[in-house]
């Protein structure tokens, strides 16, 4: 019995060991003809990425490294908002108001101040874009700062300019990715 019990453990872990052999060729092979994408609903826009060139090139690596400043820049920002409140939206109607302003200042003068002239031209432009919708968006917080504004504003309308800004954010963002990836960047 235990003759058997050894002969069947012994041909379990020859057949596993053979299928994760076999298994790793059908992985490799998909991974490096995988393309995923992702949708921003709001705008239509698409992103896919292929996963066909393992290797960047030198403009996709710069690339990468830029946004990923920038991803950087934008967790500073969010680390900094999560501590004025417990909510990324603007507090309109909260005494943290300023201070909320103040970060996303920040954030637009860090961002802005990233060099992009070494990048393609088509990436410079959708970078340009994007920081233009970030500094709109700080104009307009800077000029509902004083509470005064703010006070003579409908909420309604201070959230739905605010989501007007997001959605322009967000649009020129997944711009900004879109092109990256089709010079090859990695900005997952």
């Amino acid at each position: 019995m235990r003759s058997k019990t050894i002969l069947s453990i012994a041909a379990f872990v020859i057949a596993f060991s053979f299928s994760v052999v076999l298994a790793s060729f059908f992985v490799v092979k998909s991974y490096q003809t995988t393309t995923y994408g992702y949708s921003d609903y709001s705008s239509g826009a698409t992103c896919s990425k292929s996963h066909r060139n393992i290797y960047q090139s030198a403009t996709a690596k710069k690339i990468a490294a830029f946004i990923q400043a920038d991803k950087e820049n934008g967790y500073e920002r969010d680390r900094k908002i999560f501590g004025v409140g417990k909510d990324f939206r603007p507090p309109f109607e909260g005494s943290s108001f300023p201070d909320y302003v103040e970060v996303v200042e920040e954030y637009v003068d860090a961002s802005s101040s990233l060099d992009e002239s070494e990048l393609p031209l088509k990436f410079q432009a959708a970078w340009r874009e994007h920081i233009k919708t970030w500094q709109d968006y700080s104009e307009f917080l800077n000029e509902m700062k004083s509470s005064s504004k703010r006070k003579n504003a409908e909420m309604k309308e201070l959230l739905s300019e605010d989501n007007h800004y997001s959605a322009d954010i967000n649009r020129t963002w997944y711009e900004v990715l879109h092109i990256a990836e089709t010079q090859g960047a990695d900005v997952r």
